[in-house]
């Protein structure tokens, strides 16, 4: 692997492919969000609502019954859907260009269903996948050690993160470059470890944000990094250049909300509107 390269928002030259005069919601990225257990049900909005700001032309969302008109309420945009169990949902695999599962998973027989079912799919689907939050939990509490593909990127914090190599947050914090590269050989995939100084690893390329920071740390942050790099990849951009236009925009956002105001009491929603004034 080569030695991590630094960047930010100003050093990237990545900007999303340009729409064709007759495009079509189904051209511009069609991405499935699954997640929203009890209790949980804000993080499938805020990824959902990220996806939508960022540009993806068709988001749906696939989540516990309870959270149906929550979503719809936020953003009619949306298609939302409930889930019973794992037979409801193989039938939304199809025809999407990302997947992101995990935002607001949690421990549980309806979460745990839903992603065993998506990792026995992995394989055959032919999505990019985001795998996040608390389905990143469960499948490092699995027996065996999922075979992912080159077309999944997992987006763990340093807990989560820690979770996925059975060792400590100490260890992951102090070998945090060497961490994203362990996970990525472990379940043969990409990887952004989140936190102060993100690394993008993929494939054999591995990248450090020099941006962000504590104000970034709220809840529901990670859901819209989540959304946002979903609708990126789902627009066209390739692993790399989807991961690291998703952590830098999302970082720049932080530091123009910091700036604006101060480095606390910035929530998840204000970023996301700030991430579309960027891209604008």
């Amino acid at each position: 692997m080569n030695i991590a390269k630094e960047f930010n928002f100003k050093d990237i030259d990545i900007k999303l492919p340009s729409r064709e005069v007759n495009a079509h919601k189904n051209d511009c990225g069609r991405i499935l969000i699954v997640g929203g257990d009890i209790g949980y049900g804000g993080a499938v909005i805020l990824s959902s609502e990220a996806a939508l700001y960022s540009g993806a032309g068709m988001v749906h969302v696939a989540t516990h019954e309870k959270y149906i008109s929550s979503l719809i309420i936020r953003n009619p945009e949306v298609i939302a859907s409930a889930v019973i169990g794992r037979q409801d949902i193989e039938s939304f695999f199809d025809n999407k260009d990302t997947i992101l599962i995990g935002p607001g998973m949690k421990s549980s027989a309806w979460s745990e269903q839903i992603t065993y079912t998506f990792i026995e799919n992995i394989q055959k689907n032919h999505s990019i996948n985001v795998i996040d939050a608390g389905a990143l939990g469960l499948i490092s509490s699995f027996k065996e050690v999922p075979n992912l593909t080159s077309k999944t990127i997992l987006t763990p914090h340093p807990g989560e993160a820690a979770n996925l190599l059975n060792t400590s947050v100490k260890n992951i914090q102090e070998n945090r470059a060497q961490s994203a590269k362990e996970i990525s050989q472990k379940y043969n995939c990409d990887v952004i470890l989140k936190g102060k100084n993100t690394v993008v690893n993929v494939n054999d390329e591995q990248y450090i944000c020099s941006i962000g920071g504590p104000e970034l740390a709220s809840a529901g942050t990670g859901d819209v990094l989540a959304g946002l790099l979903s609708s990126l990849l789902g627009q066209g951009l390739n692993n790399l250049r989807a991961s690291m236009y998703a952590v830098a925009l999302h970082a720049q956002a932080g530091e123009n909300l910091k700036k604006k105001y101060c480095e606390s009491g910035i929530t998840a929603t204000a970023l996301i509107c700030e991430i579309r004034d960027i891209l604008k």
